[in-house]
C-alpha cells in the first residue's frame, strides 16, 4: 500500500496562550501542498522501518512514524506486524509538517491494511496524542481551520491553487524552540501578546483576497530575532513579488505564494543567484492544494 504524505503551510497562525496541559493554544489555517513524502506499508513478521530520500531522519523508535505504528497496534490490540518504507522529500524541522503527515499516513494506512479496526474518533484521538499537526492530516482534507493545540479541525473549501516557492535553510528550527523563543520575546516586551480576535466567516476563507488580509505568523518575529538570516531571506523573497510571504509554521522554511507558475519560476531563477539564498540554501517549487492544482507526476 503506497500513499502520499503531503506537506502543509499555515496561512494564518495565532498563538493565544498556554493551556492547562502546557501546550500552546492556537488558531490556524492549514493548507496542504503538492510537496509530499511517500509512505509504503506492507504486512511483515515484525515492525520494520526503512527511511530513504533527500532528508535524514532516525529510522527507529525515535521516529514519529514508528511511534504512530506502535500507537495503532496498541490501540487496535494487534501484534506489531508491518514493514514501512518512508521516502523523505519534505525538509525536516522546517515547519512544513512532514513528520506529522508521515505519522497520519501510517495511521490511515495501517487502519486500511488491517480492515479498519479503529473508527474515525479513535483514529483522531491517536493523532492528537502523537502531535498537534497530526489531526489535520488524519482528517485528510486540503484546507482547514484548527483551534486548541491544532487538534480541533474544521474542514474548509480551499482557495484556488497557487504556485509556491519554498526556501529551505541549511538549519532547522524545532517547534519547541520557536514557541519558547516567542514566550521569551513576549515576556521581555520585544513582541506583543496576541489578543483573541474574530476571523472572517468560514465561507469567506476560500477567497485569497480575504486570506491575504488576515495572513500572519505569531512565531515569525521571535524566530527572526534568534535567526536574523531568516529575516533577511524573507525580505529577499518578498522582493520577488509574491502575493504572500510567510514563515512556514515554526520554521525554518519560508514560503512565497505566487499568483502564477511563471511568477514563481522567475523568482526561483532570481533567488538561485542570491549569495544569501541560492548559494547556501535549497529552493523547492510546489503548489497549494485546491482547484486548478496540477496533477501529481506519475
Amino acid at each position: 500500500m503506497t500513499s502520499r504524505a503531503p506537506a502543509k503551510i499555515n496561512l494564518c497562525l495565532r498563538v493565544l496562550g498556554v493551556g492547562a496541559d502546557g501546550y500552546h493554544l492556537i488558531e490556524t489555517l492549514f493548507l496542504r501542498l503538492g510537496l509530499a513524502d511517500e509512505v509504503v506499508i506492507d504486512r511483515a513478521p515484525s515492525l520494520q522501518l526503512e527511511v530513504v530520500g533527500d532528508f535524514d531522519v532516525p529510522p527507529g523508535p525515535a521516529n514519529i512514524v514508528w511511534r504512530a505504528a506502535d500507537a495503532f497496534f496498541a490501540e487496535s490490540g494487534r501484534t506489531p506486524e508491518a514493514s514501512i518504507r518512508l521516502c523523505k522529500r519534505i525538509p525536516v524541522a522546517a515547519g512544513l509538517g512532514g513528520g506529522s503527515s508521515d505519522a497520519a499516513s501510517v495511521l490511515i494506512g495501517l487502519n486500511q491494511l488491517y480492515d479498519r479496526p479503529l473508527d474515525d474518533a479513535r483514529l483522531m484521538k491517536l493523532a492528537g496524542q502523537l502531535g498537534s499537526d497530526v489531526p489535520f492530516f488524519v482528517a485528510d482534507v486540503p484546507y482547514a481551520f484548527a483551534t486548541g493545540r491544532g487538534d480541533r479541525v474544521l474542514p474548509l473549501a480551499p482557495p484556488p491553487s497557487r504556485a509556491v516557492l519554498i526556501v529551505v535553510p541549511d538549519f532547522g528550527v524545532s517547534a519547541r524552540d520557536a514557541y519558547a523563543w516567542r514566550r521569551t520575546a513576549v515576556e521581555s516586551g520585544a513582541q506583543s501578546r496576541t489578543e483573541p480576535g474574530r476571523l472572517p466567516d468560514s465561507s469567506e476563507l476560500g477567497d485569497w483576497g480575504v486570506v491575504d488580509g488576515i495572513a500572519g505568523n505569531d512565531l515569525a518575529e521571535a524566530v527572526f530575532l534568534r535567526r536574523p538570516e531568516l529575516r533577511a531571506a524573507a525580505d529577499e523573497l518578498a522582493g520577488t513579488g509574491p502575493a504572500l510571504t510567510t514563515l512556514c509554521g515554526s520554521g525554518s522554511c519560508l514560503a512565497g505564494i505566487y499568483q502564477s507558475t511563471a511568477a514563481r519560476d522567475r523568482a526561483a531563477t532570481e533567488l538561485s543567484g542570491s549569495p544569501a539564498i541560492g548559494q547556501k540554501w535549497k529552493l523547492i517549487s510546489t503548489w497549494t492544494d485546491g482547484a486548478g492544482a496540477p496533477e501529481e507526476p506519475g
